[in-house]
């Protein structure tokens, strides 16, 4: 096939694949729920999905001032991004008449006792607050005064005004105007980021999920997007000051093929890609560079001919399928993060590794080039410093030993999923001062009898409060109706009240139908009400969160702790992912065995797991805990070592260019790195810094391994290909 065919075939590979992106922008997924993998089964699973479906809708907002409230409520009305917002009561009367219908079904757990256990004291207190100034409605409508000790009350204190038909939430003490809005179906997230920028200014509390989904997947893909200009710029001036000729640059190219396979690829099979995976992955820049790099470096100071590449094919291959490998583990693994980083880094490193073998040997065919002298000149000394050192299989051993003894005393392992996003400080601030409202607690107890299970640990004092759902479950409306079927009249006869107007009353309790969950979230009555769940209920104060659990499942139910689920979830991937690595390392040995020899398969093997122990240790030494993301980056750094492993013991090129395609390399692939050291997500910027440590000391090591083969060059050479 002509040059022009291959070039032409891959130009239009390209465009095909930035199209298809381009098309699919809105694949991009921030959701940390999804990420983490969170394991429930049964009814329970489907009450929490259900759960967090519904969660994922809500926007909470509140203002103490009328005026500006107003205002953002008009702004939303205008951004088509909701489908519904309540915030107000166009007929109080339809709402009242609510409270009447629903107040049977809404009695606080109080009162409920008290029916239960002295039904007199209960009828005696309904006949005291008759005429109480307190009650939300008059007698025609609420001749027993039920809703007076309304569960409804108890759910953040959110009530109507009557005056001005609005909903008013106490918060910190104060009145706010309050509104609930749902989300329309694929609402934007760059709008919604606008929104909170704009309840930010004018002083109106905001909160919702979708809203942190929203700000952290912006926050991510502009991070994505500078990173990967930062790297892609910082290593076309690093070739230009190596090399001094700007068709260096077309080094970039493999990256940029890479890049658009590792998106498209993922986007196809997954539907989406997460925007925490696109962050990370950015950071392959360096990897990609490494093939078409440690060419360069075999045909340094020569005309470079279109057909030199086929000499390095099988220790290209080979490097290829050890990093690829490295990932390939990982879909097996149940965990969606692992699955999703694998492929993109599959078929973002194949695509790389294609258009270097291919592409890029017509494109710089004829082209020589010559390191500037000072990178010359310094890549000389450096040689010969590193001829002067002898690896040793037994030292190695005793590093590694000594490293594991410091580990298992020093270090830390503990994931936290606060660091796995880039949450705003101010969103963070106005969702805690918003928190007394509904259901917002981290603390679920999820089951058929949710309420009764929260209930009792309030009881044994493992909690402060509670929250269940806003009506009573069918078996205690039967009780409360059959109790006024039952109980005599004498309280209220006795205040002179007619037979028949108290008769009245008792039967329409009596004969009141037993209301649903569905009617509660179709009344105007809960149309504010963050959550409607009979299977869900939130606690407050969590004292002891291993008792709860206890009493939980001895109750049939679950303790689900949002924060700490995520978190424990991130530690299984964390331990899942260290056992595939250690697959990824028995098939890199297998492969390096066949390749190499068994001896120097495991000093190849060893020589990448000291520098894994080294960054650990260092870590450890600092404080710093072992996270998911440091697993992640020792991961891919071992494979990038390995890679580096491979090259140095290629024993057709001489030690310098070998030195030469190794630092230039890694270079890069710090340069890639290092630049997520920055991020705002800390998990992001531990992966970055730990990558950059690794692919140093495996750089370090890879190089004095390429020296220690004394046989396969000199001093001289090296002085003479260098010069």
């Amino acid at each position: 096939m002509s040059k022009s065919a291959i070039l032409t075939i891959f130009g239009a590979v390209f465009i095909a694949l930035c199209a298809f992106i381009a098309l699919n922008l809105n694949r991009v997924n921030s959701d940390f729920y999804e990420l983490s993998g969170i394991e429930i089964s049964g009814e329970q699973k489907q009450s929490v999905e259900d759960f967090n479906r519904e969660i994922a809708r809500q926007i909470i907002v509140a203002s103490a001032e009328r005026a500006s409230f107003d205002a953002f409520i008009a702004d939303m009305q205008k951004s088509g991004l909701f489908e519904s917002i309540i915030y107000e009561v166009k007929d109080a009367s339809v709402y009242q008449s609510e409270l009447a219908r629903f107040a049977p079904a809404m009695l606080d757990d109080a009162s409920v006792e008290l029916l239960k256990s002295d039904p007199q004291a209960f009828f005696e207190r309904s006949a005291r607050e008759l005429y109480s100034k307190f009650r939300p409605l008059g007698l025609s409508q609420d001749f027993f005064s039920l809703s007076l000790h309304s569960r409804l009350s108890s759910r953040g204190a959110i009530r109507l005004d009557p005056a001005q038909n609005r909903f008013i939430a106490t918060i910190d003490g104060a009145p706010h105007y309050f509104a609930t809005a749902k989300l329309a179906p694929k609402a934007n997230d760059d709008a919604l980021s606008t929104l909170v920028h704009e309840a930010q200014k004018s002083e109106i509390l905001i909160s919702g999920t979708a809203l942190f989904s929203a700000l952290g997947k912006s926050a991510g893909v502009r991070e994505s997007s500078v990173a990967g200009a930062v790297s892609l710029s910082l290593c076309a001036a690093l070739l230009l000051a190596a090399f001094s000729r700007a068709r260096i640059f077309c080094l970039l190219l493999p990256a940029l093929f890479g890049l658009a396979c590792g998106v498209a690829a993922t986007m196809a099979i997954r539907g989406s890609i997460h925007i925490l995976s696109a962050v990370v992955s950015t950071s392959l820049i360096g990897l990609m560079l490494d093939y078409a790099v440690h060419w360069l470096g075999a045909n340094i100071s020569r005309r470079i001919e279109a057909h030199s590449i086929k000499s390095m094919r099988n220790i290209l291959l080979l490097g290829f399928f050890i990093t690829a490998g490295g990932y390939f583990v990982f879909l097996f693994s149940p965990f969606f993060l692992l699955k999703e980083i694998a492929i993109f880094a599959i078929a973002a490193l194949a695509g790389a590794f294609c258009f270097s073998y291919f592409a890029l040997p017509l494109l710089l065919a004829g082209a020589e080039f010559r390191p500037v002298p000072l990178f010359a000149k310094a890549l000389e000394l450096y040689a010969k410093a590193l001829c002067k050192i002898n690896l040793s299989l037994k030292a190695l051993i005793l590093v590694c030993a000594a490293l594991l003894a410091f580990l298992y005393l020093k270090m830390e392992l503990k994931d936290d999923v606060s660091e796995y996003a880039s949450l705003d400080k101010n969103l963070i601030a106005m969702s805690a001062k918003l928190a007394s409202i509904g259901g917002s607690s981290f603390d679920l107890i999820v089951g058929n009898d949710a309420g009764a299970v929260a209930k009792e640990a309030v009881a044994r004092g493992l909690a402060d409060s509670y929250t269940g759902a806003p009506i009573l479950d069918p078996a205690t409306q039967s009780f409360i109706k059959q109790a006024f079927v039952n109980y005599d009249r004498s309280a209220f006869l006795r205040l002179g009240l007619s037979r028949e107007l108290v008769d009245a009353n008792f039967a329409k309790i009596a004969d009141a139908p037993i209301l649903s969950y569905e009617q509660a979230r179709s009344s105007v009555l809960f149309a504010a009400m963050p959550s409607i769940d009979p299977h869900i209920a939130f606690l407050r104060g969590v004292r002891d969160k291993a008792a709860i659990s206890e009493l939980t499942a001895q109750m049939g139910a679950l303790h689900l702790n949002m924060r700490s689920a995520i978190s424990e979830a991130f530690s299984q991937i964390k331990i899942n992912a260290l056992y595939l690595k250690c697959a990824a390392y028995t098939l890199a040995l297998a492969l390096l065995w066949a390749f190499f020899g068994a001896r120097t398969a495991w000093l190849i093997v060893i020589c990448v797991f000291a520098t894994n122990l080294a960054v650990l240790a260092l870590l450890s030494a600092f404080g710093v805990s072992v996270n998911i993301f440091a697993i992640f980056a020792l991961i891919l750094s071992g494979a990038v070592g390995i890679d580096y492993m491979i090259f140095a013991n290629n024993d057709k090129m001489a030690l310098s260019d070998k030195i030469f395609g190794i630092t230039l390399a890694s270079l890069t692939s710090i340069i890639s790195f290092f630049t997520l050291a920055f991020s705002s997500t800390k998990a992001v910027a531990l992966f970055g810094l730990c990558v950059s440590l690794n692919i140093a000391l495996a750089a370090i090591l890879a190089q004095v391994l390429a020296a220690s083969k004394k046989s396969q060059s000199s001093e001289s050479q090296i002085t003479e290909s260098t010069g």
